[in-house]
């Protein structure tokens, strides 16, 4: 969340709009990803998953792939054209995979269809950020209908410690993140600091100049925890979820206390959440 402005009375109540838009989106998502799995057409059953083990180094290994090819890509290529068609497929196919557990494959074409045209046709943050939403849901169903919970909290916990390493330490996640949005390609949902942000295009959003990046990572990863949960209780996923959107509300005191914004690792204190929202729910719902 980098910007460099002192906060004021002005600045809190920005501050405030950010955290409500940050809990709808959390929200938002948890629920389409979750609900897809329990209630979708092709709904997952419970039943036999990958062992933790294999699961969370199979997961981190893909991650720090992801992660190295991303760096190389944008050391080598300096336009923006090849990262927004990544970007872009990632969505489009997360936006797919949920319309299609939610309404068959007809369904999903006609409202991916209708999506890429909304994408092209409104280049508003409103509609960016429904789109990404939608977009981050599916892939969370997607990962998470065949991940265990315990495996599940596990990655979560290694990769928030990891995002305090990226940002403070060697700084590379910060780098890269600079990078994007340099090149205008948003792996994030962005966040006015006024409600009629949203109606702007997304060519105006500036981070420090009205507005707040919330990454995809920090919305998709919580997401796994609570997708993962849910194919076992409902209210263990509840609990989950309400946990990581009070991490999410902490995140933002966090984030107000500072004198001067700087980038935060906003994964953590999700993390943290949710994790404790966990633990509740395995001792009153799954063990």
């Amino acid at each position: 969340m980098p910007s460099k402005r002192l906060f004021s009375g002005d600045a809190r109540s920005a501050a405030a709009v950010v955290m409500g838009e940050t809990l709808v989106i959390l929200a938002a998502t948890f629920a389409l990803a979750a609900g897809a799995v329990r209630s979708g057409v092709r709904a997952v059953s419970a039943g036999a998953l990958p062992s933790d083990a294999a699961l969370v180094w199979t997961f981190l290994a893909a991650f720090a792939a992801v992660t190295v090819v991303l760096l190389l890509l944008l050391r080598t290529f300096k336009g923006s054209r090849l990262f927004e068609a990544v970007f872009l497929l990632a969505v489009f196919t997360g936006i797919g995979t949920l319309f299609y557990s939610y309404f068959g494959g007809a369904g999903a074409v006609l409202l991916t269809s209708i999506a890429v045209f909304l994408y092209y046709g409104s280049r508003s943050v409103l509609v960016f950020d429904v789109l990404l939403v939608i977009g981050c849901a599916g892939i969370a169903e997607t990962l998470g209908a065949s991940m265990s919970p315990v495996g599940t909290a596990t990655i979560l916990t290694i990769l928030a410690a990891y995002d305090i390493v990226a940002v403070y330490v060697t700084k590379h996640m910060v780098a890269m993140a600079e990078s994007l949005l340099r090149r205008r390609v948003f792996f994030a949902m962005i966040l006015p600091e006024r409600p009629d942000g949203f109606l702007l295009p997304t060519a105006e959003a500036r981070p420090g100049e009205g507005f707040v990046f919330l990454g995809t990572g920090d919305v998709i990863l919580p997401a796994l925890l609570v997708v993962s949960v849910s194919r076992q209780s409902v209210p263990a996923a509840a609990l989950t979820a309400a946990g990581a959107l009070l991490g999410a509300a902490a995140l933002h005191v966090l984030f107000l206390s500072q004198k001067v914004r700087r980038p935060m690792p906003a994964l953590p204190p999700i993390a943290a959440g949710a994790l404790l929202g966990f633990v509740a729910a395995y001792f009153l719902y799954l063990s």
